[in-house]
């Protein structure tokens, strides 16, 4: 992009944003001209698509519409033939108002995504070209987009949303996904998982139902990011019961959650943290006499279960490690060990889970301490990290 004078423009992008913090962006805008830009890309995709490709006698066509968040600056121009295009002419600048309009729209995060063609360089928009502008004043960094890509096959239609039951809603931006969850949220009662992959370059939420229904979230709900279609797919998962934040979220490009709780996909086959063990672990233990090892609080046995599910699930679920299996029940450790099952050090609190662990090609069992340290108390999926495994042959054990 260039602009009539960058100085204008920069000058006017700071004073609409003052005025947005002081409420009065609306007649700060229809008192002041917009600033005049110009794209200095600004091809027809298809035309240029077929020369630089030599494909003239091949039929192009357009992808079904995904969902995205791009930089934009990737925005190169606009799918119509002709040279050069300026937004704000000086004969259109007064007349701002879908501008306007736009804006209001995304201060209320309610703004439809642009409908744009990827080109190998970049971005052309199809349709939304006051939306672009209003991101663009408002100094935004990426702007929400519906892409469909030149390809020389023909695309069966692919809705936003499947699912098994008779059902054809239709989306236009990812707030609507909320909307469907109060209009179906009888369909989300009985979810055995939910997976988060990415299919080609679009995002799939998939929702697993106890009956082998399923509902399918196409290109509207992403995560690995903080674009504002994460966002929807964190306030969904959280309608729906799981314990999610928008850290685990914008920090997992795909996930499979099998259980409310599950929110962490832990690898217990990583080694022990042996300096949190010896410098606070230990010394801790030692400061306490044997009969306070003794006294624990019976509450916190749930989320003792919560944790030696997700070591059960592990091992023995669809996605077992061959190192071995867990087997019989939840050790009581007070009783056998002499171990508390809670431990508080400051403000850090660790779980203490005891299993027998048997390895595979050996009848032997032995019992195997799991270790968890947990800064939020009360238990907080979240927050909860794995400090390792100690076997027969710690001191623990002697």
């Amino acid at each position: 992009m260039r602009y009539e004078n960058e100085n204008d423009y920069r000058k006017y992008v700071k004073e609409l944003g003052g005025s947005l913090t002081q409420g009065t962006w609306k007649e700060y805008m229809e008192t002041h001209d917009l600033p005049i830009v110009y794209h200095h890309h600004n091809i027809d995709a298809f035309t240029e698509y077929r020369r630089l490709n030599d494909k003239r006698k091949e039929e192009l066509f357009l992808s079904e519409p995904y969902y995205c968040e791009v930089d934009i600056d990737s925005i190169k121009g606009f799918y119509r033939a002709g040279d050069g295009f300026a937004q704000a002419t000086p004969k259109i600048r007064h007349k701002n108002y879908r501008v306007i309009d736009s804006i209001d729209y995304i201060l209320k995060n309610e703004c439809l995504p642009i409908s744009v063609i990827k080109f190998n360089d970049g971005y052309y928009i199809q349709n939304g070209r006051h939306r672009f502008f209003a991101h663009l004043v408002l100094d935004k960094k990426t702007v929400p987009v519906w892409v469909c890509e030149i390809t020389l096959e023909e695309h069966a239609s692919d809705n936003m949303i499947t699912i098994e039951k008779p059902l054809s809603p239709d989306l236009t931006m990812p707030e609507d996904v909320l909307e469907f969850y109060e209009n179906y949220s009888m369909l989300f009662k009985s979810i055995k998982s939910v997976e988060m992959e990415i299919l080609g370059n679009r995002n799939r939420l998939l929702f697993i139902l106890s009956d082998g229904d399923t509902i399918s979230f196409n290109g509207c709900c992403t995560s690995g990011n903080h674009f504002r279609s994460s966002h929807i797919t964190c306030e969904l998962l959280k309608k729906c019961g799981y314990l999610v934040d928008m850290n685990y979220i914008s920090s997992h490009k795909t996930f499979c959650l099998e259980d409310c709780n599950d929110a962490h996909n832990m690898n217990f086959n990583s080694k022990l943290n042996t300096k949190i063990v010896n410098e606070t672990i230990i010394p801790a233990l030692d400061d306490k006499k044997k009969h306070e090892l003794g006294d624990y609080d019976k509450s916190i046995d749930d989320n003792l279960m919560i944790l030696y599910g997700y070591i059960v699930r592990y091992y023995n679920g669809e996605k077992q490690s061959r190192e071995g299996e867990a087997r019989g029940s939840l050790l009581l450790l007070p009783d056998t060990l002499r171990l508390p099952r809670l431990l508080n050090v400051g403000k850090k609190y660790f779980y203490f889970v005891g299993l027998n662990f048997r390895e595979y090609k050996n009848e032997k069992e032995e019992e195997r301490i799991y270790i968890f340290e947990d800064n939020a108390f009360p238990f907080n999926n979240l927050s909860v990290k794995f400090v390792g495994i100690i076997d027969e042959s710690h001191s623990f054990f002697r």
